[in-house]
């Protein structure tokens, strides 16, 4: 790489949106969490009723 002696061009950092994503992923598996908790229950008692059924 030939620069002919000049110095290097400074980079400017980016600015990160991780904090936002990391928002976002809690939301996610929050939500999923309780989507899961109101879910099992309800199929646990239609498996155990199905079991017992036949």
């Amino acid at each position: 790489m030939d620069n002919d002696g000049d110095s290097p061009a400074i980079i400017c950092p980016v600015e990160s949106s991780a904090p936002a994503d990391a928002d976002d992923s809690l939301g996610f598996v929050r939500g999923l969490g309780y989507g899961l908790a109101c879910v099992v229950p309800f199929w646990g008692l239609i498996i155990a009723s199905a079991w017992l059924a036949f």
